[in-house]
């Protein structure tokens, strides 16, 4: 399925009717056997969310314009679940953590600039490395969740 707000199989045009689609049916719809309570795949939705408001598919109400200036930002407490599981929800696998993270730093390395507010680790959640790696390759910033 197409990931991103108000697009997408199952999904129809009111912000309930996505959430169903992309929370409350994550397993039914995705596969996987726990999409609550700690599956983020924050990496993931953003760079199909770009990539599909960039296409031809996208309806001129959801289409990025050419010259817009777009900004995307990443905020969470643990890593993104794509880099834990060295798995996409579309069934891509890595061979590893790194291999993920070098997936998505080429992509922001390309598109818009990103900026990470996560955790490092240290005094609150799980070391976000995917997100600030996307971030930094992007040219963006980083800054500490927790501090």
């Amino acid at each position: 399925p197409t990931v991103g707000w108000i697009s997408g199989p199952g999904a129809d045009t009111t912000f309930t009717g996505e959430i169903q689609y992309y929370v409350i049916d994550c397993t039914t719809n995705f596969g996987f056997s726990d999409c609550s309570g700690g599956t983020e795949h924050g990496l993931y939705s953003a760079r199909e969310g770009i990539k599909f408001m960039r296409s031809a598919a996208a309806p001129p109400s959801e289409k990025i314009r050419a010259n817009a200036q777009l900004a995307t930002i990443f905020m969470s407490d643990e890593e993104d679940q794509s880099v834990k599981d060295e798995r996409d929800p579309d069934g891509t696998t890595f061979p590893n953590e790194q291999a993920v993270i070098n997936d998505y730093s080429a992509f922001f390395a390309n598109n818009p600039l990103s900026f990470s507010i996560v955790s490092n680790g240290g005094s609150c959640g799980e070391d976000a490395e995917g997100y600030r790696e996307a971030a930094l390759a992007s040219g963006g910033a980083i800054a500490d969740l927790c501090a």
